[in-house]
């Protein structure tokens, strides 16, 4: 036993404890902060310039893709619709779930149209 009463061996042991509970959530805390939430659609069109430039993340279901569409597809949720241009051809399959992260552009030109779209690289 040491002064304050405890077994010196005890007293490494909790403070390793503490150490490795320590580092346990500063690593769940920093995987959690690198991953994107998904964003309704909806958000992205309604606030476009909130959005405009940043990395965003969404989730749906290929509306138009497929080898109609080789470089671009729409993807769809039940808030909206958006493009998403590829930076190589090989759109998905009408009626494909997926989730989808890329940079946000709102008055993008596709088509001679000035329209919202998320650029994904491959």
């Amino acid at each position: 036993m040491n002064r304050s009463g405890h077994r010196s061996g005890e007293r490494g042991l909790a403070r390793r404890t503490r150490v490795s509970l320590t580092a346990a959530v500063v690593v769940i805390a920093a995987t959690q902060a690198g991953c994107a939430s998904s964003l309704k659609i909806r958000d992205l069109l309604e606030n476009p310039a909130r959005y405009n430039g940043q990395t965003v993340q969404v989730h749906g279901v290929v509306t138009k893709g497929g080898p109609i569409m080789s470089g671009a597809y729409e993807l769809s949720d039940n808030t909206g619709t958006i493009m998403v241009i590829l930076s190589e051809r090989g759109a998905p399959r009408d009626g494909t779930s997926l989730k989808v992260q890329g940079t946000f552009r709102s008055g993008f030109d596709y088509d001679n149209s000035r329209i919202s779209v998320i650029l994904k690289d491959r």
